[in-house]
């Protein structure tokens, strides 16, 4: 395998620090069965407000039933898309009874991506129950809350922010900020409990028809980590937004309308093609020379950039695999040394992953 040295001992020590970081990241994620309890002043009453989430679907839905310890207790059910947190820009305090459905711009626990884009040293603006405020986020309010979870007791990074006379914290989970703390003139909720011991690990992906097979939030942050340039099929459009026709019917969009067997992600979709391509070597014999024969996790990088090379050549309705003319793009959208990079990374994935075609 031919290695640039200094390459090398980059991506080793970053792939080591990486591997180090998420493993004593103690940061809770946020699933079904996650039971979040604030502790609620109100109008001079001080109760429990006891949140369950029951869905937490990257696919679909974001659902809790919730409750409060008052003699005469509250509860009700709150549901939103999930494609809220990308979203929204009204967030949603006030404790009412009953069930809810929260439109496209609501959020409810959840601080969305538009309320906490660039938080450090930022004049966030988003409404509160009707009212805009403007919070004011800066580094030196950077902090660690004390949380138990699960009975033990540990320090979660929460941001807080200040308008006049209200205050705001938010709280980063593995996979979602919530709401730490938020206090004003007459209510204030802070975060007092999160019980994990009933959450369901993970969400499957949906293998609905017609839904493609990407990887989840959290596996995504974690992947880019160690092959930045690799996992950025998993979001490349390969027709632009539509300005760019997708000129046949590739293997895997049939696949997905007919519910049949699927790698697990694009990541793994690609690395597939890559073999299946390379298995075919005496059609691409012009690019693809030698004698090598693959491994289950044995793809040299040098091998590898000798099928990207068939990419850029070949027509994609010559070549093999699930997504031929997607993978097609993708490559030929790359730099040079970006295809180096790609080349690496992807025989780096093999080696730890091997090829998983379902």
């Amino acid at each position: 395998m031919k290695l640039h040295a200094l390459y090398l001992s980059m991506f080793v020590f970053s792939l080591i620090s990486a591997v180090t970081a998420y493993a004593q990241d103690d940061t809770p994620s946020l699933g079904q069965g996650t039971v979040l309890t604030y502790n609620v002043k109100e109008n001079r009453k001080s109760f429990n407000y006891t949140v369950t989430i029951t869905k937490f679907n990257e696919q679909g839905d974001i659902a809790f039933d919730w409750r409060t310890d008052e003699v005469a207790a509250r509860k009700g059910h709150s549901s939103m898309r999930y494609d809220n947190l990308k979203s929204a820009t009204s967030f949603l305090l006030n404790i009412k009874n009953g069930d809810e459905t929260l439109g496209k711009d609501e959020s409810r626990i959840f601080l969305t991506e538009p309320m906490t884009q660039d938080i450090s040293d930022h004049l966030a603006e988003f409404k509160i129950d009707g009212v805009t405020r403007n919070f004011i986020f800066v580094d030196m309010n950077v902090e660690t809350k004390k949380v138990p979870v699960n009975n033990n007791t540990i320090s979660l990074r929460e941001h807080s922010g200040e308008d006049v006379t209200f205050y705001i914290g938010v709280i980063d989970m593995k996979n979602a900020r919530v709401l730490g703390h938020y206090i004003s003139l007459d209510l204030s909720i802070d975060l007092i409990a999160i019980d994990n011991k009933g959450m369901i690990a993970k969400t499957p992906v949906s293998n609905e028809k017609g839904q493609p097979r990407k990887m989840g939030s959290i596996d995504l942050i974690f992947a880019k980590v160690m092959w930045p340039t690799l996992t950025r099929v998993e979001e490349y459009d390969p027709t632009d937004g539509g300005r760019v026709k997708q000129p046949f019917q590739e293997t895997y969009d049939y696949r997905l309308q007919s519910n049949g067997d699927l790698p697990p992600t694009y990541v793994d979709v690609f690395v597939v093609d890559l073999k299946y391509i390379y298995e075919h070597k005496a059609k691409f014999s012009k690019y693809i020379t030698g004698d090598f024969t693959i491994g289950e996790k044995d793809f040299p990088d040098d091998e590898v950039m000798k099928v990207l090379n068939v990419y850029l050549n070949v027509n994609a309705s010559e070549l093999y695999g699930y997504r031929p003319w997607a993978n097609q793009q993708f490559v030929k959208s790359l730099t040079e040394g970006e295809r180096k990079k790609l080349a690496y990374e992807a025989s780096s994935y093999v080696m730890m992953y091997g090829f998983k075609e379902r």
